[in-house]
């Protein structure tokens, strides 16, 4: 992985879904480094599939 080094503390989530992406947007003005992991690089909302 290509993780930048920083003197901000990391806070690493674990899994790109509803909770992990509302996380990692509540933070992101925040004085952490935030790292989220998901073994897909995509987000997909099943329910509106059929559209």
């Amino acid at each position: 992985m290509n993780i930048p080094d920083s003197s901000l503390p990391r806070i690493v989530v674990a899994g790109g879904g509803f909770a992990g992406l509302e996380l990692a947007k509540a933070l992101r003005n925040k004085p952490f480094q935030v790292v989220l992991l998901d073994k897909n690089n995509h987000f997909t909302f099943q329910p509106l599939l059929y559209r």
